[in-house]
């Protein structure tokens, strides 16, 4: 007898065992993998050089510029990245780009602003290390073209977004990094969809003459010196079902999300759900629906209010436990 309850006290433990151990599993399946981190190289830049008549580029010139010359003409750069090399289905969380400054015009702190482009450019073969550029060649970017000699921009010196994705300042000579959650936010957009990758635009301080820096190009011959972004991001594990308690949560409508959203989940049988708004940390920071719903699918719709752009999770709690998690993006 007493062996008997020794076996089955053995066999309890080990069931006990068990059940811990799933239950771990799922509590990880429910929070995004650790996260990675990658350093891009540019795979594109140039200067948009002011002149009426478009000629001027610098497309494989080891540097660009941007900021107003001594003779109060703009120069506004072009960058772009490949994001190929972060998987599909990724969340991004971090970016920082860092760039050189090799000349400066004066070493008064100057803002310099990182902005959305609109449509796609080219980079030629001219190149200069002058502030004046080069004689632009087919396929360069110039003040008028996107693609030099055929494609002109819809605005003389580019189309980007009119609201920065980032800022700072820049003095002397030296390493300058701007990281903020628009950019990162411009990054998962072109994760979503690579053909909308057109990079960004340096706009340097453009109110008076002599503000223009020198930075160097993804061409420069110091791969130390070159433009680097740093993009850290995430593969969240799918979130399951289980038993009686699953949820089927559809994608929101639309994704990125500029304004009002709509959010759809479905039911397996009447319960207290929740959807909640969190951040990449799992911190909460809204509640979309709170109530007892009957089973089949249920529509929601919120509006973001004042919530910054960045990558945010939106989460479906049955019964005091997550069942169901999908990412989207806010974009101003």
């Amino acid at each position: 007898m007493r062996a008997r309850r020794a076996l089955e006290a053995a066999r309890a433990a080990q069931t006990s065992a068990v059940v811990v151990g799933l239950l771990a599993l799922l509590a990880a399946s429910a929070a995004p993998a650790a996260g990675a981190v990658v350093t891009l190289a540019a795979d594109r830049d140039n200067t948009l050089f002011q002149d009426a008549t478009g000629s001027l580029s610098n497309g494989a010139g080891p540097v660009f510029f941007a900021g107003r010359n001594g003779q109060n003409l703009a120069r506004r750069a072009l960058v772009r990245f490949d994001v190929a090399a972060i998987p599909p289905g990724a969340v991004i969380s971090g970016a920082a780009l860092t760039l050189h400054v090799s000349n400066v015009s004066d070493v008064t702190f100057r803002t310099f602003t990182l902005h959305r482009v609109q449509r796609d450019w080219g980079e030629g073969t001219s190149s200069g290390t002058g502030g004046n550029g080069a004689p632009a060649t087919d396929g360069d970017a110039t003040w008028l073209h996107a693609v030099h000699p055929d494609v002109s921009w819809t605005s003389a010196g580019g189309d980007f977004e009119p609201a920065a994705s980032a800022s700072q300042a820049v003095n002397d000579v030296g390493f300058y990094t701007w990281s903020t959650l628009a950019m990162v936010a411009d990054l998962q957009a072109w994760l979503q969809e690579p053909s909308a990758n057109f990079g960004w635009a340096l706009i340097g301080d453009e109110s008076l003459a002599g503000t223009a820096r020198r930075f160097d190009s993804r061409e420069n011959s110091d791969a130390a010196v070159r433009p680097a972004l740093e993009v850290t991001w995430s593969v969240p594990a799918a979130v399951t079902t289980r038993g009686e308690g699953g949820v089927a949560l559809a994608p929101c409508e639309p994704n990125p999300v500029t304004g009002r959203v709509r959010f759809s989940f479905s039911l397996s049988e009447r319960a207290r759900t929740q959807l909640v708004i969190t951040d990449v940390m799992g911190r909460r920071l809204a509640t979309v629906v709170d109530g007892v719903f009957d089973a089949g699918r249920h529509d929601a719709r919120w509006e973001r209010g004042g919530l910054p752009a960045g990558v945010y999770f939106y989460r479906v709690i049955v019964s005091g436990r997550m069942r169901a998690s999908r990412r989207f993006v806010v974009v101003l």
